[in-house]
C-alpha cells in the first residue's frame, strides 16, 4: 500500500494540489482514506483490476482523456474518448460515476478534479494505460491493427 501512497503524492504534486488520498482496494472495494498534509481536497484512485470490473458491470463510465493520436494506437473497449485539451463537463450525466484514464495519471488526475469540482463522482485510474496495458487487461483499436500505448 505505501508504493500506491506515494504513487498518488507524485500525482498530486505533479498537477499541482494540494490533497488527502483515497485509495480504492479491489478486493474489498472500499475505499481507504490517508490524510496529505491534513487538506480538504481528494485524489481517489482505483486500480486497473477495479477500474475493468466497473466497467464490465456498467458501474461506471470509463473516460479516456488522452489525445486522439494516442486513443487511436490503442484504448479500452467501452470507454469513451474526451481530451484533456477539449475536456468539458457540460452534457455529462450528472447521476453517473465517471473513471478517469490516460498515459500514466497525470491528465485524468487533472479530468477528476474538474468534475468534482463541477459536483461530479470521479476517480482517477492509478498507473493509466501502462498499468492496463501492464496488467494484460483488453485493450483494441479501430483500424484492426494490434493495440499499443502510445507515449506521447
Amino acid at each position: 500500500m505505501a508504493d500506491v501512497s506515494h504513487y498518488a503524492v507524485s500525482i498530486a504534486l505533479e498537477i499541482g494540489i494540494e490533497c488527502s488520498l483515497t485509495l480504492y482496494n479491489c478486493d474489498s472495494r472500499r475505499p481507504t482514506l490517508a490524510p496529505f498534509n491534513g487538506h480538504e481536497g481528494k485524489i481517489m484512485l482505483i486500480s486497473v483490476e477495479e477500474a475493468n470490473y466497473r466497467l464490465q458491470a456498467d458501474r461506471a463510465v470509463l473516460i479516456d482523456v488522452r489525445e486522439v493520436k494516442e486513443w487511436d494506437a490503442g484504448h479500452i473497449q467501452g470507454a469513451q474518448h474526451l481530451a484533456l485539451s477539449e475536456f468539458d463537463s457540460d452534457g455529462m450525466d450528472a447521476e453517473a460515476s465517471y473513471m478517469l484514464i490516460c498515459l500514466s495519471g497525470g491528465r485524468s488526475g487533472k479530468a477528476m478534479i474538474k468534475l468534482h469540482e463541477a459536483g461530479f463522482e470521479a476517480v482517477n485510474v492509478e498507473g493509466g494505460m501502462l498499468a492496463w496495458a501492464a496488467a494484460g487487461l483488453p485493450m483494441r483499436r479501430d483500424d484492426g491493427e494490434a493495440p499499443v500505448v502510445l507515449k506521447p
